[in-house]
């Protein structure tokens, strides 16, 4: 599954703290807190589509800190973490229902080859549960312009650089065995020799 870059908008419910220093310095910090609302290919759960993200409702915390520097100027930091865990159940729903194929295909063209008709499918898949990961911290400056003084209307430009970490979460999936030994499925995977003596040996050598 492709690492998605999760610079993509998020609907969240937000709770936001705001505190302010002494009137003089005017010193700003804003916590906010809320549910991350993973959106369009990183909620899909379509197995076949490489870039479908399988990512379930997580959390995201934002906090911004800001404070004056000269007139009209002023240091702002930001810090943003979120994460989204993996639809496991989804997955091992995909993963159960999928055929995986054996055997070789041969054909006289490379481009396009026989379709295969040997598979199985495994029905009792399990994945470790994982999430997506994503942080971030950014430093800039903000300038005010006071655009209408008697209404108090200003405009904000900002000017910031940082630094973005993402994580994708590593897949670690088994298949359950249900009343099943890895002998019987040596004898549906491999082609069993004629003789007792090799026989015996890809027993062996299976085994071990």
């Amino acid at each position: 599954m492709r690492k998605i870059f999760l610079l993509i908008f998020f609907c969240l419910a937000q709770i936001s703290f705001v505190f302010s220093q002494t009137t003089k310095d005017r010193s700003s910090i804003c916590i906010s807190v809320g549910a991350a609302m993973p959106t369009g290919q990183f909620s899909s759960t379509d197995l076949l589509d490489s870039k479908s993200g399988f990512a379930k409702i997580g959390e995201e915390v934002s906090i911004s800190y800001s404070t004056p520097l000269t007139k009209g100027w002023s240091f702002i930091a930001h810090f943003q973490g979120q994460r989204n865990p993996l639809n496991t159940n989804a997955f091992e729903s995909s993963f159960s229902q999928t055929k995986i194929y054996q055997g070789f295909s041969f054909g006289t063209d490379p481009n396009n080859p026989p379709p295969q008709t040997s598979y199985k499918i495994y029905p009792n898949w399990k994945f470790e549960k994982k999430s997506w990961l994503y942080g971030a911290l950014l430093l800039g400056g903000q300038r005010q312009f006071n655009v209408d003084k008697s209404n108090g209307f200003n405009l904000f430009a900002k000017i910031i650089v940082g630094a973005i970490y993402t994580k994708s979460p590593k897949l670690n999936g088994v298949v359950e065995r249900m009343q099943r030994t890895s002998r019987e499925e040596i004898y549906d995977l491999k082609p069993m020799p004629l003789s007792i003596a090799e026989h015996n040996e890809l027993l062996t050598r299976e085994d071990y």
